[in-house]
């Protein structure tokens, strides 16, 4: 039986953490800053419906690929993970599941909440992290505006998503902003930037990337994988940004 989860799954689940347990009321860190730039990442991803024959809340019916889905998994700290994988424990998938959901929903708030907070400071970490660096190449395609109703659809993007983008948006003048300032300085930044963006999208719709996973794929991308929720939240402002002002989600 594979135990096997997936890069982009526990990248995924790390993001929706906000670096948090998701045990109720547990103010754990997954990750805890050592010397210098060093994380020591303690946080598990512990499976909701039991990974194997024999764990708690194992289901026969469920796929290996299930499983190790974000769906069924949850990050926590060492010792609710240990807790909830106890026999007898009496915690639910319903209720694990509901734990998870809340404390996402909290995370996701509270990135948003941070979106007035975004400065230059946290757009210049994440334009440098989009930029094409040395293998830059022009990008030649076509940045006309169009309905962005038809970019939710070809980009199989959800409600969730939808309001994500909405209120990164309202931080695009800002990006607009930031970029006009940039570019005296950098000429091709401008250039660079939309280089970067596109050359990532392409890669991940090639790969099947769609939907909500889509977004977060481009905000981990963008924010190098920041659990601060400013860099999260000025990621969504130049994604956002990106939505509204050119054709790059036109796939």
């Amino acid at each position: 039986m594979s135990s096997t989860i997936s890069t982009a799954v526990s990248k995924i689940l790390g993001l929706r953490s906000g670096n948090r347990c998701a045990f109720p009321i547990c103010p754990q860190k997954l990750s805890i800053e050592g010397d210098g730039s060093l994380f020591t990442v303690i946080g598990e991803m512990a499976h909701i419906v039991g990974e194997r024959p024999g764990a708690e809340r194992y289901d026969v019916n469920m796929t290996d690929d299930q499983r190790n889905s974000v769906a069924n998994l949850i990050y926590l700290c060492p010792t609710h993970h240990t807790q909830i994988d106890k026999r007898g424990n009496g915690f639910t998938v319903a209720t694990i599941t509901q734990w998870k959901l809340d404390h996402e929903r909290r995370v996701e708030q509270a990135v948003l909440d941070s979106l007035p907070d975004v400065s230059f400071a946290e757009l210049d970490v994440v334009t440098r992290s989009i930029s094409a660096g040395e293998q830059y190449i022009p990008f030649n395609g076509d940045f006309t505006i169009i309905d962005p109703s038809a970019k939710m659809a070809r980009n199989e993007l959800t409600g969730r998503s939808h309001t994500l983008l909405t209120m990164g948006l309202a931080s695009a003048p800002l990006v607009t902003q930031f970029i006009k300032a940039m570019t005296p300085v950098t000429s091709s930044f401008a250039e660079r930037l939309k280089t970067g963006f596109t050359d990532r999208y392409e890669l991940l719709f090639n790969a099947g990337v769609r939907g909500d996973d889509l977004l977060e794929e481009l905000c981990l991308f963008a924010s190098k994988y920041s659990s601060d929720f400013p860099i999260r939240a000025a990621s969504l402002a130049v994604i956002g940004y990106f939505f509204e002002a050119c054709d790059v989600f036109t796939k």
